[in-house]
């Protein structure tokens, strides 16, 4: 499923509007971005699609971020996971990052525009 030599992000959040706008800004900076709209369905395109990055809600059916995060570690995948959610709760971001998560994003203290620049530090 990768792109040509494109750098692929997969996006995985329950909420299909935001994930189609986040695909649409994302995308026109060049990556190569997948979503899915649960955590399984996630698992499932890390599976065929060996991304650089994945962005996950923390809440959402069919396995919530912790879930996908720790089913994606048991495969011994070191794709950097960034939690990207409405959680604003300090004890939340800890056990994000005391779990390993590479960063703990709160949708709301973003632009899109920011997030994009955020993805390209860490992608560089």
């Amino acid at each position: 499923m990768k792109n040509n030599n494109k750098i692929t992000i997969i996006l995985v959040d329950d909420d299909v509007i935001l994930l189609e706008m986040y695909k649409k800004k994302i995308s026109m900076s060049g990556f190569n971005v997948l979503i899915a709209k649960s955590g399984k369905e996630g698992f499932q395109l890390m599976h065929d699609s060996s991304p650089n990055l994945m962005i996950v809600d923390l809440v959402m059916p069919n396995w919530d971020g912790f879930e996908l995060y720790n089913r994606i570690r048991v495969e011994n995948k070191n794709v950097p996971v960034i939690a990207f959610t409405n959680l604003s709760d300090a004890s939340d971001k800890q056990e994000a990052l005391n779990r390993g998560f590479f960063d703990y994003w709160i949708k709301s203290d973003y632009t899109p525009a920011q997030i994009v620049t955020k993805i390209k530090k860490i992608l560089k």
